[in-house]
């Protein structure tokens, strides 16, 4: 291809190079990149021209584009290149505008590097042999040896290693390497346009498993954690159950801990953490360890050890609170009490006892009817003689009133029968039902009263029917006028007087005593006197439908009279027990006490019991029988005088051997001074005892006792 240039081109070319020889241009072409330069040319940046540079790239050498033009090559006025067209590729039409060559041809260097005398070369340069060289490290990236070696290849990020290497942005040049700065990337490799991300995972380096790439790099998934700073492995850590990283990174759980929901925990088993401290997990065996005991920071007391998270006494003593009790003693509200007492209520007459292993929660509360400041009293006591609560108001709307009788129902229902008196002494009954709220007992209604003129009524006994859900009372009407009959009386579930049968056996001067429910026969036990004891078998269906007397045993123990005051069943057996007296003479001035052993399909005496040590009138008023260790408990009174009101006698108590009938002991250590038991309650391996002391019939004062006795004769004092 020819190309045509002007002749200016060649009157200009002459001047240095002449006319007859072939011109050998040095021409540079300009450029903005290497792009626009041809094959074995950079473009300079310094002069934005095309130039070879040196092997080793130190320099930029000004050997220029030669382009082969002889006289030959002109006609009519232009000249003629026959270059290769490669040598001249970037100029797409062969040709050169005069002006743009004219402008080329002037800014060709002549400045060739020579020296003389180690002068004219410039900064970190050396002249050798009459030619300018760079010291070790350094450039003349710009082709001007005036400022001599201008680039320092080590830190120069736009000659970085040599001329022709620039770094970009965001970089570093580091002894002559391009490094990024610290939160860049390069991740194209490409050092011109610099350290383009400033994520690393862009890089496709990945983050590995439970992670991805977010805005600020790599990011754990929820519940993840890089805790060994390599994104190689991901995260690595599952903060919610890793024992080793719980919650964070490098927070251990310890020693019988695991790790739940990022949060340390004990493992199963009885172990905690007391001291707070993570480092050594769950530290405390709550099972066994004695100043942590079933929960951190709980001590058991002197003398004992933790054995199953409790507190275990050295020996059999109760534990009670912070302390062992000593084998004499029990513990109530975390206090030691003696575990025999006697308990006091002064004042308190007509006293009856009673208790239900349903009243409390734990069965140990003891209840006690009497009267006491002419009202109604109702007395509660815990198992170790402390006073819990007392009900003290009248009830009957006479001149007096006082609790004959006590039942039970539920864990807070307390149903009561009592005695109401006028100046005249006529008496009459009522009943009431009591809540007992824990620390006090309130009223919760009146039964109805019987207001029968000049009719003296009492009861003598009551139970509860837990079949049927009513309280039965049974006792005597008109007793002291002649003439008197017996009395039973069904309450409902309120409490209130259903249905008072009079003279239901149909006996005249009867006296009624004693009820009990005997599961054997399914009725209710009816005993007192009318001249005779009496037993009588009466339906359980008498308080809700109608009343049925399957058989009435009388038996006559005297001439004189016989009276029982109990019956009950003898455990399983056919057996019933019956106590009470036989007169000795017809004015009840002497008597004898008896306990009978009664068949009770034939009514039989089996065997018989006798004490009469006084000479002068000996009863029982209560009997129990304890089917576990084969004891029959029988007290009253001896030595009691009706001629002498105040004359109260002495109380007294027997144990029979339940297989020879023969007494065991008579209780002398506990009835020294009392003058008359009133009832016995057997519970839980001990004997309750209540009765009087310092009685004074005509001016109707005494004192109540309870004595708690165990079944080895030690009895509170």
């Amino acid at each position: 291809m020819k190309r045509y240039l002007l002749l200016s081109l060649f009157i200009m070319t002459s001047i240095f190079w002449g006319c007859t020889e072939d011109i050998k241009g040095n021409y540079k072409f300009r450029c903005n990149t290497n792009s626009d330069c041809p094959d074995g040319f950079l473009c300079n940046n310094a002069t934005g021209r095309c130039t070879r540079i040196s092997e080793d790239g130190s320099t930029f050498q000004d050997e220029l584009i030669y382009l082969d033009i002889t006289i030959n090559d002109i006609e009519d006025g232009q000249i003629i290149d026959d270059t290769n067209e490669s040598d001249v590729s970037s100029y797409d039409d062969g040709t050169m505008d005069i002006e743009e060559i004219i402008d080329n041809i002037s800014d060709i260097s002549t400045d060739t590097g020579t020296c003389q005398n180690n002068t004219g070369c410039g900064n970190n340069a050396t002249c050798n042999g009459g030619v300018c060289e760079c010291i070790e490290g350094y450039g003349n990236c710009n082709g001007k040896w005036e400022d001599g070696c201008e680039a320092y290849f080590k830190n120069d990020i736009n000659h970085c290693g040599n001329c022709i290497t620039s770094c970009g942005g965001n970089t570093l040049c580091d002894n002559g390497s391009c490094l990024c700065k610290p939160g860049f990337f390069n991740c194209n490799s490409i050092w011109s346009d610099g350290c383009e991300s400033n994520i690393k995972c862009e890089c496709g380096t990945g983050c590995g498993e439970n992670a991805i790439c977010g805005s600020n790099g790599c990011e754990c998934n929820t519940g993840y954690e890089n805790c060994n700073g390599l994104w190689s492995d991901g995260c690595e850590v599952n903060k919610n159950t890793d024992k080793y990283n719980c919650g964070y990174c490098n927070y251990k759980c310890g020693n019988n801990a695991l790790c739940n929901n990022g949060t340390c925990e004990c493992e199963p088993g009885g172990f905690a953490n007391c001291n707070s401290d993570w480092g050594d997990g769950c530290e405390t065996n709550l099972n066994s360890d004695i100043l942590n005991c079933g929960t951190c920071g709980k001590a058991c007391p002197l003398n004992s050890n933790c054995n199953n998270k409790s507190c275990i006494c050295n020996d059999i003593r109760p534990l009670c609170g912070n302390s062992c009790c000593s084998l004499n003693e029990e513990c109530c509200d975390n206090t030691c009490y003696p575990k025999w007492w006697k308990y006091i209520e002064n004042g308190l007459s007509n006293t009856t006892l009673s208790k239900s292993s349903t009243i409390s929660d734990n069965g140990e509360f003891i209840y006690m009817g009497g009267q006491k400041n002419n009202m109604d009293y109702v007395l509660k006591i815990n198992k170790c003689g402390q006073k819990i609560a007392e009900f003290n108001q009248k009830l009957g709307n006479r001149t007096d009133s006082g609790v004959d009788v006590l039942s039970f129902v539920s864990p807070d229902t307390i149903y009561l029968g009592g005695q109401t008196n006028n100046i005249s002494e006529d008496t009459d009954v009522y009943t009431a039902t009591l809540r007992d709220n824990g620390k006090t007992l309130s009223l919760m209604q009146v039964g109805n009263i019987n207001n029968q003129t000049s009719n003296n009524e009492d009861f003598s006994s009551s139970i509860y029917n837990t079949s049927s859900g009513y309280p039965i009372y049974y006792g005597t009407y008109n007793w002291n006028n002649g003439g008197s009959i017996d009395m039973l009386i069904c309450g409902n579930s309120l409490n209130t007087i259903k249905s008072p049968i009079y003279n239901y056996l149909n006996f005249t001067g009867i006296t009624g005593r004693g009820i009990f429910f005997d599961n054997l026969t399914n009725s209710y036990l009816l005993c007192g006197g009318a001249g005779k004891g009496f037993i009588a078998f009466v339906s359980d269906s008498c308080c809700y439908n109608s009343c049925n007397v399957s058989k009435i045993f009388n038996i006559s123990e005297s001439s004189f009279g016989t009276e029982f005051r109990s019956v009950v069943r003898e455990g399983s057996s056919q057996n019933l027990l019956a106590s009470g007296f036989a007169l000795l003479d017809s004015n009840w001035q002497t008597s004898q006490a008896i306990i009978l052993r009664i068949d009770s399909n034939t009514g039989n005496i089996i065997n018989r019991y006798y004490h009469s040590q006084s000479g002068k009138f000996d009863g029982f008023t209560t009997l129990k029988y304890d089917p576990q260790h084969h004891y029959i408990f029988g007290c009253g009174v001896e030595g009691f005088s009706f001629a002498d009101p105040d004359n109260t006698g002495d109380g007294f108590c027997v144990v029979l051997d339940d297989q020879t009938f023969s007494k065991i002991t008579d209780l002398k250590n506990i009835t020294s001074n009392l003058d008359l038991f009133n009832n016995i309650l057997l519970s839980n391996d001990y004997i309750y005892f209540t009765g009087f002391e310092k009685v004074i019939q005509s001016k109707k004062s005494a004192t109540a006792v309870i004595i708690k006795c165990d079944y080895y004769g030690s009895c509170g004092k």
